[in-house]
């Protein structure tokens, strides 16, 4: 009896893990045939990723796609914006910023053409450009139809009524936010390098224009001029990526810079790159000086009798022989000089000894900044020990990309911390931060010290795994 029951539970272990596969398989091919299906279906718009963490999930998929920075949208999606995170939405020239936590589904109007957002959780703000396509909120019911010009900002909480607010235009709701506003850094051009010389021979090379990427910008503007001016450009081009190959340049001097674009929902300056300069030459024809005199004229003028004098002009100067210098004449011996005293050299005053390395740096080498802190204690401070005879200190903090290392922040402060309060500067991986103590007066830094580098991580969490609320929708938790 007992093995009886033991061969009938080895059974059920086996029915059940036989229809666990089964399923994992039917939901399998349900995403391969639904991906397949969307190949011959037009998206709607595009999701930009403006920092962390953002989810999309198709319309009869149960499975959350985690987002690269720019994505196709399509009907019945549901995008989820994780903690310290962002993302904008672009339909018919409709600009919608997700905020962090915040949960939308696109669907068609009731007319069938026109497109509706259902906002779960979170805030949005929809910026509605001039001409653009019909949109319409639903926030927990209500129907709000967004009117071309304007802004209409949306929040909802679990435990109080959405709240909606609606400025007559994007100017309007700029002026009302302008204290929030947040200047992005401008692009910082890397390649070609400065003054830099580029020859070729026959071939016109092909110029690989890279430059740092901005966060928050959804394109670049790519500008190429003979003059430093760019009254008449020969390149200009509008590009989503950070680099750009191009092969439309000649001989000459090129001057080119790079503008960010941002979406209407951009509060802030747009700071344009500096302008970069470089050369572009042909080099002369390779010249083989291997040949002898009478060897090129046999190649030159093979049935020519030539006289007996060849002219000098019809020669190549490297074949040439040089007409043999007369002898010169002896010169007098000159009188013995006396030989001039003994220089003694000046040393040059021994520059001021470099100051001591900062100590006790906190956040310590390799520690771990958690989500958990982020979202408890909404910034990062960075500490460190005073330095005898600094009274500054130059701060800079890197983020390692797989190109290098990557400039977040660089300051100089008075103090001996200095921290981080937007987030939006920040995402997962790892960083480099360095302290270099100096001593400053007058503006002009007299002494330097020793440059000392911490390295911590960061690392946000993925959000969990979804939940059934109600019939067909889906929630994260």
């Amino acid at each position: 009896m007992r093995a009886g029951k033991l061969k009938g539970l080895d059974i059920f272990i086996i029915i059940l893990f036989l229809s666990g596969a089964l399923i994992s398989l039917d939901m399998f091919r349900r995403d391969l045939l639904h991906t397949f299906n969307l190949q011959n279906v037009e998206p709607v718009g595009t999701v930009i990723v403006k920092r962390n963490t953002v989810q999309r999930r198709l319309s009869d998929r149960v499975v959350w796609d985690r987002l690269a920075r720019e994505s196709p949208v399509y009907v019945g999606d549901l995008i989820r914006v994780a903690d310290v995170s962002a993302a904008t939405l672009n339909i018919r020239n409709n600009s919608i910023n997700l905020e962090e936590n915040t949960l939308v589904r696109i669907t068609l109007s009731a007319d069938g053409e026109s497109f509706q957002i259902q906002l779960s959780q979170g805030s949005i703000a929809v910026f509605s450009e001039e001409g653009a396509g019909k949109i319409t909120l639903d926030i927990g019911g209500r129907q709000v139809n967004v009117e071309p010009g304007t802004v209409t900002s949306a929040a909802v909480s679990e435990n109080s009524q959405p709240v909606i607010r609606v400025a007559e235009s994007i100017e309007q709701y700029k002026r009302e936010n302008a204290g929030i506003a947040r200047d992005a850094p401008a692009p910082r051009l890397v390649s070609p390098a400065a003054n830099s010389l580029i020859r070729y021979q026959e071939k016109i090379p092909a110029m690989n224009y890279q430059w740092t990427a901005i966060e928050e910008a959804v394109s670049y503007v790519l500008e190429v001029s003979g003059t430093p001016d760019f009254l008449n450009t020969r390149v200009r081009r509008n590009i989503t990526a950070a680099s750009l190959t191009d092969s439309s340049l000649d001989e000459g001097v090129w001057f080119w810079r790079v503008t960010p674009v941002f979406s209407s929902a951009y509060i802030g300056n747009v700071n344009r790159s500096t302008t970069g300069f470089f050369s572009i030459e042909k080099t002369a024809e390779n010249i083989d000086t291997s040949k002898s005199l009478s060897e090129w004229l046999a190649e030159e003028a093979p049935s020519t009798e030539l006289p007996p004098q060849i002219p000098a002009d019809i020669i190549p100067a490297y074949l040439a022989l040089p007409e043999p210098e007369p002898e010169p004449e002896p010169e007098p011996e000159p009188e013995p000089i006396p030989p001039p005293p003994p220089v003694i050299p000046v040393q040059p005053p021994a520059p001021p000894p470099r100051l001591a390395s900062p100590q006790n740096m906190r956040p310590a080498r390799n520690a771990a900044v958690t989500h958990s802190q982020l979202l408890s204690q909404r910034n990062v401070s960075f500490t460190w020990s005073p330095v005898q005879g600094a009274n500054s200190y130059v701060f800079v903090l890197y983020q390692l990309t797989p190109s290098g290392r990557r400039q977040v922040v660089r300051t100089t402060t008075a103090s001996t911390n200095y921290t981080i309060t937007d987030l939006r500067l920040l995402d997962r991986g790892t960083f480099i931060w360095q302290v270099e103590p100096v001593n400053i007066q007058r503006g002009v830094t007299e002494r330097r010290g020793t440059v000392t580098e911490n390295l911590f991580t960061i690392d946000f969490q993925i959000p969990t795994p979804v939940i059934i609320e109600d019939t067909g929708i889906l929630y994260g938790n």
